[in-house]
């Protein structure tokens, strides 16, 4: 989380707004891929995600949380960003969090988008809807095409 904060501090400044911690917006945990070489862990590590993102959410990450775990504490802070009022919210988190999470609850879901076009370092997603109605993809780091 502190990788978040510190890439939403400039941001916040200029807008004059405080950074708000929201715990379940934290990274995916890596289990027992954390300290690892990238190298090792990009072949494995995003195999339990792939299968969340086509709608085998019951798979973990090898000593980490289910895609049902993650899915219902990310949408929980989504949640309650959401209730929170706030006009056009900006959320910072992990890429591969944001990436997973967002493919797993738009209604329109370009499934490629995390082997093909994978968020760079403060990249964006631009959601539009609600946690009743769904969300809709509208902006994924430039692509706006989700047909």
């Amino acid at each position: 989380m502190a990788e978040a904060q510190q890439t939403a501090a400039p941001l916040a400044g200029e807008l004059g707004k405080q950074v708000e911690i929201i715990t379940d917006l934290q990274s995916i945990n890596a289990g027992w891929y954390n300290g690892e070489p990238e190298s090792r862990a990009n072949s494995t590590y995003l195999l339990a995600p792939m299968g969340w993102i086509n709608g085998d959410a019951t798979h973990s990450i090898p000593g980490s949380i289910t895609g049902d775990q993650f899915n219902s504490q990310f949408s929980s802070a989504v949640r309650k960003i959401y209730d929170s009022g706030h006009n056009k919210p900006v959320v910072f988190s992990q890429g591969t969090a944001i990436m997973v999470w967002t493919l797993m609850n738009v209604k329109n879901p370009k499934l490629n988008l995390l082997n093909n076009h994978p968020l760079p370092n403060i990249g964006r997603v631009v959601v539009t809807g609600n946690p009743i109605d769904g969300w809709k993809l509208v902006d994924w780091d430039g692509i706006r095409n989700f047909t």
